[in-house]
């Protein structure tokens, strides 16, 4: 356990979330968290909404740019995470060339 982490980076580790969404969740101190590039897709949204984002109440930015496999239902997931837990603390969220996010 690493119970002082506060910033992690898992840029270009593809397919990441199903794996690391468990490990995610129980870092709730973690405050920015960057998973660009990661090939993230709506499995893994899924799976860090179920895991990972209701736990992340301290996480204040969010970097989930570069998902261009990821569909609108992944996206839902991601809203739904983050509802459940960051919402409040959330100050900084980055989504760019996702283009699942216009529904297409």
């Amino acid at each position: 356990p690493l119970p002082s982490l506060v910033a992690l980076d898992l840029r270009h580790n593809p397919h990441m979330a199903p794996t690391f969404a468990g490990a995610l969740g129980s870092l709730p101190q973690l405050r920015r968290l960057r998973a660009r590039w990661c090939d993230l897709t709506d499995d893994g949204a899924v799976a860090l909404q179920r895991e990972a984002l209701p736990r992340l109440t301290a996480l204040e930015a969010l970097d989930l740019s570069r998902a261009p496999d990821m569909t609108a239902l992944g996206w839902s997931a991601i809203a739904r995470g983050l509802s459940a837990g960051a919402r409040a603390s959330l100050r900084v969220l980055e989504l760019m060339d996702c283009p699942g996010l216009d529904g297409g």
